[in-house]
């Protein structure tokens, strides 16, 4: 399954954080994003499966880009099947890293975003992994 087709709202906010400028933090998390995705061009994708990873690197970058994701999107970003998408969600919703808000056009719909203290956390990840690259260079 290839949830990052070319028309997908998650696919966009990749090619934004690859290319506008949005910050050094957008552009390694489309790269890391990327990178993992890009296995699956030689490796079993099952291999590779973390969807609770999946969907922290995709809230990332859709708050660092001030967009929201719904949960149907953000199961196509986790790039597993549904039902275990929605499974990872919910533990991350009980751990407090995900929180959901309703959507005020739709009650049928919910937004999610990471939690403050999640992107903190994802912050001071990517900024560690950024200067350890410098540091590599």
């Amino acid at each position: 399954m290839n949830y990052h087709s070319k028309g997908s709202r998650f696919a966009t906010l990749m090619r934004s954080g690859m290319v506008a400028g949005n910050g050094q933090q957008a552009k390694d998390l489309a790269r890391i994003i990327r990178a993992r995705r890009s296995r699956q061009h030689y490796f079993p994708p099952h291999l590779f499966a973390d969807p609770a990873w999946d969907i922290l690197l995709a809230l990332a970058l859709a708050n660092l880009e001030q967009q929201r994701l719904s949960v149907s999107e953000l199961c196509k970003a986790a790039d597993a099947p549904h039902s275990t998408a929605l499974r990872y969600i919910q533990a991350l919703m009980d751990e407090g890293m995900v929180v959901g808000l309703p959507d005020p056009l739709d009650g049928r719909r919910k937004f999610l975003s990471l939690s403050p203290e999640a992107a903190s956390q994802m912050s001071q990840y990517l900024n560690a992994q950024h200067l350890a690259e410098l540091k590599a260079a």
